[in-house]
């Protein structure tokens, strides 16, 4: 069943079930309030003749005569002959007196007439039993009423429902349209189409669904591009060195070339980077996996870095590019895997000598979090060309180069960063980088503190 048809029959039986709800409420409703009127209407029928009774006997004394005095009253009250008959009884209920004015009066076992007590100097002295026909019109009226809203109510609730039922068609089909552009859409991007995008316009839940689904589909493209890349990539750099391996050979086995040690070496070049190539592949592998195991030790980040900048200064040297350190804290302690941690500023550094042009500058500093007074910070930061805005958030992408031609003298595979990343996460921390275009570059290493025992400070 689909959703769209559970949703009209909900909004159906839901409009259904209040219809009877009302038709039955307001039925009730109306037969209590015209009860309420005939009772009303009746004791006041009955009240008004034994008021002309009491004040008779309070001139007579007696009923002897009523009857001429209740049919002179009829005649004043313009009544006409609605009233049958008036039994007095006694207290006892015994009848005293019989007031008759029509010719067949009511049968003495009829309920229908209201009894009233005739008062006389506040003390009663006997009842009234009141028969009008008026009464018995009311009785009438309500039921023929009472029918006719019914009627009315049914009629009137039908052609809402009939309405009603329509309208939610509609508004399922509405509600439902959105959900099946989102499932066109699956569909189609589990067929392979990754470049669809499914347009929803409104600003509800639907929306965000599909604002997701677009956003998946996305990055399932990147995915793609990503792994064709990554094919285009490694296919490249195994090409290369296994061409000039097997040219060697080739030389060597052709007679063409003496098996000397000077031919050996572009061998052995070749195969320490195709070493090399497999060793950050399985590095990266195994830090997506969280299965690479880190050695940790006690470090103080501040001398840490000091040194590292010492080890890369003679480089520095070599490209006319100035080198320097600085931090804002005395002592830092962290735990950490040294050697991991050497792979992650080693490649920072390395790629800030690389894209640092000559005359230009390289500083390394140290200093406390702003915001987490339990994480350290150490920013690399250049005086290279800079990063373009669009490549910033795929600098640490797997296989992602921000030159799409790059050579392999200039770079590798474009997975120094990822590692990078990964290897500072798996310590607990994170890199993140500030570039712009002409202004150079800043990568920022934040790291956890070593917890001390209570009362010391991991920083100083």
């Amino acid at each position: 069943m689909s959703v769209r048809l559970k949703i009209w029959i909900a909004m159906a039986g839901l409009v259904l079930w209040m219809s009877g709800c009302y038709l039955i409420i307001s039925h009730i409703f109306a037969e209590s309030q015209f009860r309420h009127f005939t009772e009303e209407a009746r004791v006041q029928s009955a009240t008004r003749w034994t008021q002309v009774i009491e004040r008779y006997y309070k001139e007579h004394g007696s009923f002897s005569g009523i009857q001429d005095a209740v049919t002179e009253s009829v005649v004043q009250f313009g009544t006409g002959t609605s009233l049958e008959e008036i039994s007095i009884r006694s207290l006892d209920g015994k009848q005293i007196a019989n007031i008759s004015l029509t010719p067949s009066p009511p049968d003495p076992d009829d309920s229908s007439g209201v009894t009233v007590p005739i008062v006389v100097n506040g003390k009663p002295i006997a009842d009234a039993v009141v028969y009008d026909r008026v009464i018995e019109g009311l009785e009438v009226l309500q039921e023929t009423t009472l029918q006719s809203v019914a009627t009315a109510t049914l009629v009137g609730l039908l052609l809402t429902a009939v309405i009603a039922l329509v309208a939610g068609g509609w508004v399922s089909r509405l509600i439902t349209k959105p959900l099946r552009s989102i499932m066109q859409g699956i569909r189609q991007i589990g067929g392979g189409n990754l470049q669809t995008k499914v347009n929803v316009r409104s600003h509800d839940e639907f929306a965000r669904l599909a604002g997701a689904l677009n956003e998946m589909s996305r990055q399932l493209s990147d995915a793609v591009q990503t792994r064709k890349r990554l094919v285009a990539d490694v296919a490249h750099e195994l090409r290369t060195p296994i061409t000039i391996i097997q040219g060697q050979l080739d030389l060597i086995q052709d007679g063409l070339q003496p098996a000397e040690p000077s031919s050996l070496l572009p061998i052995q070049d070749e195969v320490i980077r195709l070493r090399t190539l497999i060793d950050e592949l399985h590095q990266l592998a195994l830090a997506e996996s969280h299965q690479l195991t880190l050695h940790t030790t006690t470090v103080e980040f501040v001398g840490w870095v000091s040194q590292l900048t010492e080890k890369f200064r003679a480089e520095a040297l070599l490209r006319d590019v100035e080198m320097d350190f600085h931090s804002e804290i005395k002592e830092a302690y962290i735990a950490a895997d040294s050697h991991r941690l050497t792979q992650v500023f080693a490649n920072l550094v390395s790629n800030a000598l690389r894209y640092t042009p000559a005359s230009g500058a390289i500083r390394l500093s140290v200093f406390p979090h702003p915001d987490n007074q339990d994480m350290v910070c150490a920013a690399i930061a250049d005086t290279g060309p800079g990063i373009p805005p669009q490549q910033v958030e795929h600098i640490f992408d797997r296989f992602y180069r921000t030159e799409e031609a790059r050579s392999r003298e200039s770079g590798g595979l474009g997975l120094g960063l990822a590692i990078a990343k990964e290897l500072a996460e798996l310590h607990g921390g994170s890199i993140e980088v500030a570039s712009k275009p002409g202004s150079g570059s800043t990568f920022t290493v934040t790291l956890p503190l070593l917890r001390r025992l209570e009362g010391e400070s991991a920083i100083s």
